[in-house]
C-alpha cells in the first residue's frame, strides 16, 4: 500500500469502522427489543413507537428545562454583550488546552497493528477520530448555549447556539492542530505539554485582552460573524488535514494503550462504565509514584485516614464530589414555583449519564473485590454506613455552600433543606441496597447507579411534581428499613455460625 495514495486505505478503514459501528448498534437495538432482521409490520410499528416516544420525551424535557432556566434568570440584569466575550475566551482557552493535552489520534489494537506494520498515512485515520469527536462537541455546545441563552433572556437562542458551536469547533480544531504538531516530533511527547500550552495562552491573552475581546465578539449572532467564523473554521480544518500526515504513529501507539485495552473489551464495556473507570484509575496510578501511606488509625478514625489519603492520591475524587454537589444543587432548581413539572425528566437523564458519581465509592470498591470481601470481619451493613459518612457529609456541605452562593430563586428554608437531605440520602442508600442485594444473590454489582438515580427521581417526583416536600424523607426511610433487614439477617446468620 502506497503512503501517497490514502484513498484506498481510507476506503478500507471506512469498511472496518462501519462494521464496528454496526456491531455496537446491534447491541443497543437488541437491548430495547429491536431485531434488525425482522421485517414484520409489528416490528416496524414498535420501532416507530420507540422513536416517537423518545422524541416526545426529549422535546418535553428540553422545553421544560428552557422554561425553568428562563424563570430562574428572570432576576438577573446582566447585559449579555458584556458577559459573552470573556466567557468565550475562557471556554476557548479550556478547549484548546484540553485538546492539546491529548493524543491527536486514539487507535485500537487492530488499527495500531495495521498502522505500525504498513506504510499507511496517519491522515487516513483522522476522519474516524476527529469527526465523531467534534460532532459530540457540536451537540453539547448547542445544548449548553441554548440553555444559557434562555437563562439570560436572549431573544436569538438558535442563532446564538449556532455561533457558539462554530466558535467551539474552531477552538477544538486549533487545539487538535497543536496536539498534531506535538506528536509530529520523533521524540517522546512531553508529559506536561498541556501546562506549557495553558501558560502560553494566558501570556498571550493577558497583554492583548482588548484585541481578544474584539475577536470573541464574533460569537454575537450576526450574519457577518457567521461568515467569518465559518471561513476561519474552514482554514483550520484545511491546516489540520495537511498536518495530519506528519503525525508520528509510534507516539500515537504509546498514547493509545489504555484506549486500545478498553476497546478490546468489546460490548462488555458499553453498559459497565464503572469497569472502564476502574481500569483508567489503575492505569493512572500505576504510572505514578505512590503518594503517602494509609494510616493505621483505629476505628472510627480509620475512615477519616482513608478519605484523606484518597483525596491526596486521587484528586479527581474531590472533583467527583463537587460534580455530585452541582448535580444535587441543580435538582433544587426544580422546586421553584415557576419550574416546569416535566423538567425533572431531563435531570434524570443527566443524573443517569453521570456515571462517575458514587457516594458509596469506598464500599463499592471493597465489596466488588472478591479477595477483600471474603476476609471482611465486621457486618457488611455497618461497613457501608461507616465508609459513606464522610463522602455524604462532604457532598451535603458542598451543596449547601453552592445553594448560598447560587440561590437562583430557591429560598433557604427548613423544608427545602429537608428535600436536599432526602435527595442525597436516597442516592447513597439506594447504592448500598443495590450492592447488598447483588452480594446476597451472588451476582455482579452493576445496577447500583441506576438504583440511585431512580430513588432520587422518586424524591423529585414528590417534591417538584406532586408538591409534597414533607413526603420526601419517605424514600430514605424505606431504603434504610431495607438496610436494617439486611443487618438483622447478618446478625442472625453470624450468631448461628458461632453457636
Amino acid at each position: 500500500m502506497n503512503r501517497h495514495s490514502p484513498t484506498t486505505s481510507w476506503q478500507m478503514l471506512s469498511i472496518i469502522h462501519w462494521r464496528r459501528f454496526r456491531s455496537q448498534s446491534l447491541y443497543w437495538l437488541r437491548n430495547v427489543g429491536i431485531d434488525p432482521n425482522d421485517r414484520d409490520i409489528f416490528s416496524r410499528l414498535y420501532v416507530f413507537y420507540l422513536i416517537a416516544f423518545g422524541g416526545i420525551w426529549v422535546a418535553v424535557s428540553y422545553s421544560g428545562l428552557l422554561t425553568l432556566l428562563w424563570h430562574s434568570g428572570h432576576s438577573l440584569h446582566v447585559p449579555i454583550s458584556v458577559v459573552m466575550p470573556p466567557v468565550a475566551i475562557i471556554s476557548a482557552i479550556i478547549s484548546i488546552t484540553l485538546t492539546a493535552s491529548r493524543s491527536p489520534l486514539y487507535l485500537n489494537h487492530g488499527d495500531l497493528e495495521w498502522a505500525i506494520t504498513s506504510p499507511i498515512s496517519a491522515r487516513a485515520f483522522m476522519p474516524f477520530y476527529l469527526v465523531p469527536r467534534q460532532f459530540r462537541l457540536v451537540l453539547l455546545t448547542l445544548l449548553i448555549a441554548s440553555l444559557g441563552a434562555a437563562f439570560v433572556h436572549d431573544p436569538h437562542q438558535r442563532a446564538l447556539a449556532i455561533s457558539w458551536a462554530l466558535w467551539m469547533l474552531a477552538a477544538n480544531t486549533s487545539g487538535w492542530i497543536i496536539a498534531a504538531l506535538h506528536f509530529s516530533r520523533p521524540a517522546k511527547p512531553y508529559r506536561y505539554f498541556w501546562l506549557a500550552v495553558l501558560v502560553s495562552l494566558l501570556l498571550l491573552v493577558l497583554p492583548f485582552h482588548q484585541q481578544f475581546i474584539m475577536l470573541a465578539q464574533r460569537v454575537d449572532p450576526l450574519p457577518a460573524h457567521f461568515v467569518e467564523l465559518s471561513i476561519a473554521l474552514g482554514i483550520l480544518w484545511f491546516i489540520a488535514v495537511m498536518i495530519s500526515s506528519r503525525i508520528n504513529l509510534i507516539s500515537v501507539h504509546e498514547a493509545s494503550g489504555l484506549y486500545a485495552d478498553i476497546q478490546d473489551l468489546g460490548i462488555i464495556y458499553l453498559p459497565n462504565r464503572d469497569l472502564v473507570q476502574q481500569i483508567r484509575n489503575q492505569r493512572r496510578l500505576a504510572g505514578h509514584r505512590v503518594i503517602g501511606h494509609l494510616p493505621s488509625w483505629p476505628e472510627p478514625y480509620f475512615e477519616l485516614g482513608r478519605f484523606v489519603i484518597t483525596l491526596v492520591r486521587r484528586p479527581r475524587f474531590l472533583f467527583t464530589l463537587v460534580e455530585l454537589s452541582l448535580l444535587f444543587r441543580s435538582a433544587l432548581i426544580l422546586l421553584g414555583k415557576t419550574s416546569n413539572h416535566w423538567a425533572w425528566l431531563f435531570w434524570l437523564f443527566i443524573a443517569y449519564r453521570f456515571r462517575r458519581g458514587h457516594l458509596a465509592q469506598f464500599f463499592i470498591e471493597d465489596m466488588t473485590n472478591p479477595f477483600l470481601y471474603q476476609f471482611w470481619p465486621e457486618p457488611i451493613v455497618m461497613r457501608f454506613i461507616q465508609s459513606s459518612i464522610l463522602p455524604v457529609f462532604t457532598v451535603w456541605l458542598l451543596t449547601l455552600i453552592l445553594w448560598v452562593i447560587l440561590p437562583l430563586g430557591i429560598p433557604f428554608t427548613a423544608m427545602h433543606l429537608l428535600v436536599a437531605s432526602s435527595l442525597i440520602l436516597a442516592w447513597v442508600l439506594a447504592e448500598g441496597v443495590a450492592v447488598l442485594k447483588s452480594l446476597h444473590s451472588q451476582q455482579t454489582a452493576e445496577n447500583y447507579h441506576a438504583a440511585a438515580v431512580i430513588a432520587s427521581g422518586i424524591v423529585l417526583v414528590f417534591a417538584a411534581v406532586m408538591h409534597h416536600m414533607a413526603w420526601t424523607p419517605l424514600i430514605p426511610f424505606v431504603l434504610f428499613s431495607v438496610l436494617w433487614q439486611y443487618y438483622r439477617r447478618e446478625k442472625t446468620s453470624s450468631s448461628r455460625t458461632f453457636s
